[in-house]
């Protein structure tokens, strides 16, 4: 009954190398359950499908196979189940909610999405965001060094060489990049910055959109990838530097180029670590996907704590609220109407 054996045939095998018939089924199954799933669960939901299609790499979900052996990769209860709805694009607040950002140029209060998207790629509040991208810089230095690169966190004066009054400053700085075979110039001196973007539009503002390529992998990392280019590369390049934007999903899923550097800093360290390559990565992958995923948790409860706590001021003081500016309890409100 296979419509194509020789996949299956290619997907399982003993540790010996030899096929059974065990994998074989297994194999079936999960196709059929694969397939079963896109068209009962994805079919004309583009925002599902795109959340879903940046999952779909071992990357984006190497943090839950984690061993909570260390601080970094233990996660408390309450974080692991936020982990867990953000990942499933399931709701962290309550409908209605909104923020006091100025996201999108805006002063007012914004309604934004209840799966808190707009926390982790837009709000500006309480620095939260950059923090974000400051613990995942010295992560990312952490493991390069781990590897056995000399790296610099925000190099001053890296651009000045032909702009003396160019103040921009990358997140990393590695100097021996000529051991990297990840398709850099080994030349040149290698730069590098960071971004987090996420693969559903409008979660900047807080109101997400169907996406126009939702089935398309890396469609949001390869935009991100345009822009870093279009900041730095020149300006790298006119300083004689190399320059690689290393771009990773809010799902934990990393652009081409970012798996391909990581992959090739395992292989540096192969010899001086005595450990395989493919155990090195899959350790560097741990790493990044526990602190990107524990540190987007504490983001998420950090906002819901805060805004739960000015609509909870905003009721003590028996402010006169709506739903656009408080959105507790529907029955507050009404009750607040009648005096």
């Amino acid at each position: 009954d296979f419509n194509d054996i020789a996949t299956f045939l290619s997907l399982g095998s003993d540790k010996s190398g030899s096929l059974t018939l065990q994998s074989i089924l297994s194999a079936y199954i999960y196709q059929q359950a694969l397939a079963n799933f896109n068209d009962r669960h994805l079919e004309g939901d583009k925002k599902l499908t795109a959340w879903v299609t940046s999952l779909r790499c071992k990357e984006a979900g190497r943090w839950i196979s984690a061993p909570p052996k260390t601080p970094k990769n233990r996660f408390t209860c309450r974080e692991f189940q936020t982990s867990i709805r953000f990942r499933l694009l399931m709701p962290q607040l309550r409908g209605g909610i909104s923020c006091t950002c100025k996201a999108n140029g805006q002063n007012s209060f914004n309604r934004i999405d209840e799966t808190g998207h707009h926390f982790v790629s837009g709000c500006s509040k309480k620095g939260l965001r950059n923090e974000l991208h400051n613990v995942m810089e010295r992560e990312l230095a952490y493991n390069f060094r781990y590897c056995g690169l000399s790296v610099i966190t925000e190099e001053l004066d890296c651009f000045k060489a032909i702009d003396p009054n160019c103040n921009k400053r990358p997140d990393l700085s590695i100097d021996n990049a000529q051991e990297l075979d990840s398709g850099e110039d080994k030349t040149r001196r290698l730069i590098l910055d960071f971004s987090l973007t996420g693969p559903l539009p409008g979660s900047q503002g807080g109101i997400l959109t169907n996406p126009h390529h939702a089935d398309v992998p890396d469609h949001a990392a390869n935009k991100a990838f345009k822009g870093k280019n279009n900041y730095y590369y020149d300006t790298a390049d006119q300083n004689s530097l190399s320059f690689l934007p290393f771009i990773m999903e809010t799902t934990g899923r990393m652009h081409p180029r970012a798996v391909a550097l990581l992959r090739s800093c395992a292989k540096i360290a192969e010899d001086s670590r005595k450990i395989p390559k493919a155990i090195l990565y899959g350790y560097i992958i741990k790493n990044l996907s526990c602190v990107l995923q524990k540190r987007i948790a504490q983001l998420i409860i950090r906002r819901i704590t805060g805004i739960h706590g000015r609509q909870s001021d905003a009721e003590r003081n028996s402010y006169h609220s709506s739903h656009d500016f408080v959105s507790t309890s529907h029955h507050f409100v009404g009750e607040k109407s009648k005096f």
